[in-house]
């Protein structure tokens, strides 16, 4: 929905530019979410609750602001919220008009780990998606959430496979509208923050918990080496769950929403056996150079508990919970690939696939 108003609230005309609607999921039977990019953080509207019976409810919406400045973007994804029983038809209703909106049901199968990943904008790295894809299989996800803008078909085919085993959905990322003021100079990097957030609450009551992680990004598990680096290899062999992880910190702080993770980079040399693409080799051979933890990290989340989510770390927690730090040696550390496409390998090219 596009919607450009101006609506008159305690003596002010207040200039509603560009409000565009991505999703709306009713969750958990009581919550209805609307996530949202606009050029002006204010929220007019509240909710309402049609059956064809007659039967109408109103509720006021709980608005959460994601505007967060980042290098030269700023982040605009917001969250409204309002609890209203089941309805048959929604409505957001401001001081000039109502909107109807089509309410998508969340998530319902219950899944342990769920990889929220940023869009996919003329993307074409394969190798590097099935070491994520692969890595994060290995270490406990159970689904990962692929938005895509633009990507090249022979890799397309490669997800839709993933898909059809049902350990990966596809999803359209959110594309902005052409407007004059070209909003995209103020969504951050292809609607990252929307996309994420719509990941969060499609899963928020199905998901025990959710990695936000780009496809150059893998974590680990029992990486113990001081300061992060080292090789991946030993790490990667134990094969210990990073549900198993996440669990067992829940256990020992219950009150814990968000799980803040280091982020280290990657280096690694080239050899021969690059000619023969390996998924568990390519992760073996990586090693974590010194000095390379990256300011903002990565995290994990309980989405029960989370009410905005970004990139590098939530926007908004419910009340009563709390996050906390990990340092690298704590049991889980995130590794963003630092030469990802290796020999920049097409799908085409008689490269032989291993396991």
């Amino acid at each position: 929905m596009d919607q450009t108003d101006t609506f008159h609230e305690e003596g002010f005309d207040v200039y509603i530019d560009k409000l565009i609607i991505d999703s709306l999921y009713r969750v958990n039977k009581t919550l209805v979410s609307i996530v949202y990019s606009s050029s002006n953080p204010w929220f007019p509207f509240y909710c309402l609750g049609v059956n064809e019976s007659g039967w109408r409810h109103r509720a006021n919406t709980e608005h959460y602001a994601g505007e967060l400045n980042h290098g030269l973007c700023d982040m605009r994804a917001f969250i409204a919220r309002c609890y209203l029983p089941p309805a048959e038809t929604y409505k957001l209703i401001g001081r000039i008009g109502s909107f109807e909106l089509q309410a998508m049901p969340a998530y319902e199968k219950r899944e342990a780990l769920v990889v929220c990943t940023s869009p996919s904008y003329l993307y074409e790295l394969w190798t590097t998606t099935l070491v994520s894809i692969e890595t994060a299989r290995h270490l406990g996800a159970t689904l990962r959430v692929v938005y895509i803008q633009s990507i090249i078909s022979d890799l397309y085919k490669i997800l839709r496979a993933y898909e059809q085993e049902g350990i990966l959905l596809i999803k359209h990322g959110f594309d902005m509208p052409k407007l004059e003021d070209h909003p995209l100079v103020t969504s951050a990097h292809h609607n990252q923050a929307i996309a994420i957030n719509d990941c969060l609450y499609q899963f928020k009551d199905a998901a025990d918990f959710i990695v936000v992680a780009d496809w150059d990004d893998i974590f680990l598990t029992g990486f113990k080496s001081k300061l992060g680096t080292g090789p991946l290899r030993p790490a990667y062999d134990s094969g210990y769950s990073m549900v198993d992880f996440l669990r067992e910190q829940q256990e020992a702080e219950p009150k814990i929403a968000v799980f803040l993770l280091e982020w280290m980079k990657t280096d690694r040399s080239f050899t021969p056996e690059d000619s023969n693409f390996s998924i568990c080799s390519s992760v073996r051979r990586e090693t974590a150079k010194l000095s390379t933890l990256v300011k903002e990290g990565k995290y994990a989340m309980i989405p029960s508990r989370v009410k905005g989510a970004w990139v590098h770390y939530p926007m908004k927690i419910e009340d009563g919970y709390v996050e906390k730090k990990f340092e690298e040696t704590s049991g889980a550390i995130f590794f963003h690939l630092n030469k990802p496409v290796w020999s920049r390998p097409t799908v085409r090219n008689s490269i032989k696939l291993k396991n």
